[in-house]
């Protein structure tokens, strides 16, 4: 007999409790919906803690309004799951800084810390200073984010951060606005899995950053879901991802192109408008001939970017830097570009955290409110050469700004122009190593430390060229040395003339720190060979210099010693005469033919005594050579 069991199950349906707010307050009740009423001006570090599950907060069009210090939250959700934000406007009052001078205020104004699974929806949100960023997911996965509008205004702020395993998040239909320099609308580390749909990105910056993130390389935090319904200033990113041996085209579209974890691409011949170039983790990357006009943000951004060339392209950047490499990229060439950078914080070149760089025959000019030519941060091994910088900026113009926040920089540049309108041509702002100019035209005058106690070291250089002349034989002599001595008579530099009798050295002028300058002019140069006299010459090495050195033979008594050497040859062993007819007589004293010869080879007289045997042997003629004549 069968049996039936019925179940019935019973839904009620669950009703949120509504709790109206017009304060900053704990948000600690579950399952609570809070509804602002009001706005709120405010100077407290966290106006809004969310910390139970399943909390909404509506601010229902109403204004939080914070500032007047660092490290401020207006909603911050800690460690707390299933919240809802929405219908929030959220302004940082403070004022809206110039990009110099630099210092951070990290305030945000929607920060998930160690929480999943929020919808953040339909808010407002803009900060202002440097290193504010809108909403910032730390830890935090599984998240939607849609139809927000997302403002900043300060240096590195970017709008959206998602950090360390803030994974599978669904971010769509919002606006991106990062006003500041070197920000970006959305900034990944160490994040995988995030998806992203038909956003806007506005303005000047980059859209998007996309980091492996400290503790090590991993190639899943490359896996990310950016498809062409993502727009900056009207048109798509194209987001490249493990691809290699490919030369691009059709790329003039783009308004972002993001190369990630990509091997031996190559980018040539193509004229882009409003486009920049970003690299990250990509090795053997070819940028060729390109002409950028009008790039947002940083025209060509690389980061850990290895064994690549940036050869004869044109840069125009109108909000950022024109190239920048950034964080262990090593052996790249930049050479024989034409760089132009405008607005604020316009760097030409920007070397940070990297290595063994070749920086030559560039043109970089920058204008705007603060410029930079060249600047190096904590990088080492930079050599540069024919490069021509120009800034003329309206309140900071740097020609080369040397920036170290640890292992300092060491470069070496030579035969350059570096020309700052208004301000310094070298500046170190912290305690470099070494840098070495060699045959570089800049106002020396316009060198400057940002501290006394700092230990870096400027060495200026200049080029002497050296002749070694004999003129008793018209001619120049190879294999003579050379010695140069400083003011102080202590020999600095020995090299041997090469066979047009001629050799070459870089020589300090001075050297200059933070606090003194030591001049190491007047050179002594003198050239010794066999047994000429020497000859010595004074120069004052100021510029590139060359000069003669007249060797002489030496006047008076001389004494020699002579190894002695007994050595005799015979060069010519054989005299032919050839046939000759019966009566007829030939003999050497017309060398025709050569007679024998008996050659000296030693270093000392010798007797020798010479005996001769029958020439002929002849059984018609007894055997003796009187018969021919």
């Amino acid at each position: 007999m069968k049996k039936l069991v019925f179940l019935f199950l019973f839904l009620v349906p669950f009703t949120s409790a509504l709790t109206d707010i017009s304060q900053c307050q704990n948000l600690t009740q579950a399952n609570e919906v809070y509804r602002l009423t009001a706005d709120i001006t405010t100077t407290q570090k966290v106006c809004f803690n969310i910390t139970a599950e399943n909390i909404t907060l509506d601010c229902q069009g109403h204004k939080i309004s914070f500032g007047g210090g660092t490290s401020m939250r207006a909603i911050l959700v800690y460690q707390a799951n299933r919240s809802t934000i929405k219908n929030c406007i959220i302004n940082n009052t403070d004022p809206i800084p110039l990009c110099y001078p630099f210092s951070a205020s990290d305030n945000y104004g929607i920060l998930l810390y160690k929480s999943a699974d929020h919808t953040i929806f339909n808010n407002t949100i803009s900060v202002s200073r440097h290193k504010d960023f809108p909403i910032y997911l730390y830890y935090s996965s599984g998240n939607n984010i849609t139809l927000n509008t997302l403002k900043s205004y300060g240096l590195f702020s970017h709008t959206l951060i998602l950090h360390n395993y803030s994974d599978n998040n669904w971010i769509e239909n919002n606006t991106f606005l990062p006003y500041g320099p070197f920000a970006s609308g959305v900034w990944i580390s160490r994040s995988t899995n995030n998806t992203f749909k038909n956003n806007l990105f506005y303005f000047k910056s980059q859209a998007f950053w996309i980091l492996e993130g400290k503790g090590g390389f991993d190639s899943k935090f490359f896996n990310q879901s950016i498809d062409e319904t993502n727009k900056k200033n009207g048109k798509p990113i194209k987001f490249y991802k493990f691809i290699k041996d490919s030369v691009l085209t059709n790329l003039d579209t783009y308004s972002e192109i993001i190369l990630a974890n990509s091997t031996n691409i190559t980018v040539k011949n193509t004229s882009f408008n409003g486009t920049n170039l970003v690299l990250t983790w990509t090795n053997q990357i070819h940028i060729l001939n390109n002409t950028f006009l009008n790039a947002p943000g940083d025209v060509i951004f690389a980061r850990r970017t290895n064994n690549s060339e940036i050869k004869d392209n044109t840069i125009q950047a109108i909000h950022g830097m024109g190239i920048v490499f950034y964080s262990k990229s090593k052996n790249n060439t930049i050479i024989g570009n034409n760089i132009n950078t405008s607005y604020q914080c316009g760097y030409g070149v920007h070397i940070s955290y990297s290595s063994d760089f070749l920086i030559s025959n560039n043109t970089i000019r920058t204008t705007g409110f603060v410029g930079i030519g060249l600047h190096l941060e904590n990088s080492t091994g930079i050599k540069g050469s024919g490069n021509r910088i120009h800034t003329e900026n309206q309140e900071k113009a740097y020609g080369i700004y040397l920036a170290e926040y640890g292992t300092g920089v060491e470069a070496t540049i030579n035969d350059s122009v570096i020309n700052a309108s208004n301000c310094e041509d070298v500046y170190f702002a912290s305690a470099s190593r070494t840098v070495n100019l060699i045959n570089c035209t800049f106002n020396h005058s316009e060198t400057k430390w940002y501290s006394t106690n700092l230990h870096s070291v400027l060495n200026v250089l200049w080029y002497l060229e050296t002749w070694v002349y004999d003129p008793t034989s018209d001619s120049y002599v190879a294999g003579a040395t050379v010695r140069v001595y400083d003011k102080d008579k202590t020999l600095q530099a020995t090299k041997t003339t090469n066979q047009d009798g001629w050799t070459k050295f870089a020589l300090k002028e001075y050297t200059q720190n933070a606090t003194t300058t030591q001049s190491f002019i007047p050179y002594y140069v003198n050239s010794t060979y066999l047994a000429y006299s020497s000859s010595t010459k004074t120069v004052y090495l100021d510029e590139n210099k060359n000069v003669t050195l007249e060797l002489s033979v030496p006047v008076g008594n001389v004494t020699v010693q002579i190894a002695e050497s007994i050595t005799i040859s015979l060069p010519v062993s054989t005299v032919n005469f050839g046939s000759l007819n019966l009566g007829q007589s030939d003999n050497t004293t017309d060398n025709q033919p050569h007679p024998f010869v008996l050659q000296n080879d030693g270093s000392v007289k010798v007797n020798v005594s010479i005996n001769a045997t029958p020439l002929w042997s002849s059984p018609s003629a007894s055997g003796t050579s009187s018969y021919y004549q």
